[in-house]
């Protein structure tokens, strides 16, 4: 996979050479990343917490009812509302706005 991004099987056209190395190292790490996420979809649940958890200690916890999870209160209501509202809703919000700005359909923007 490495020598996959590294071969150039691709054209580049029209790019200076630092922009070719660029563009070879972002390849090369979005396919370590897609290779990242077939191993982790090949893994049992239970394997996969435990391989995160080696990234994340937090993550090997147990789940208790003192911690806050989003399906605590299901009501619509203002409090809730504005009780779950974190860093999510603004890079969701971001994330919809730049999409609007490459796809600028309203239709297929919407329906994603």
């Amino acid at each position: 996979m490495m020598a996959f991004s590294y071969l150039k099987p691709y054209p580049e056209y029209g790019l200076s050479t630092a922009m070719q190395r660029m563009n070879r190292l972002l390849v090369t790490l979005t396919i370590v990343y897609m290779c990242w996420l077939i191993f982790m979809l090949n893994l049992r649940p239970e394997q996969g917490r435990n391989f995160l958890g080696y990234l994340d200690h937090g993550l090997n916890k147990p789940v208790t009812e003192e911690m806050h999870t989003y399906d605590d209160n299901c009501e619509l209501e203002w409090k809730n509302i504005m009780d779950n509202f974190d860093h999510y809703y603004i890079v969701h919000l971001c994330n919809w706005f730049l999409a609007s700005l490459v796809i600028r359909d309203v239709y297929i923007l919407h329906f994603w």
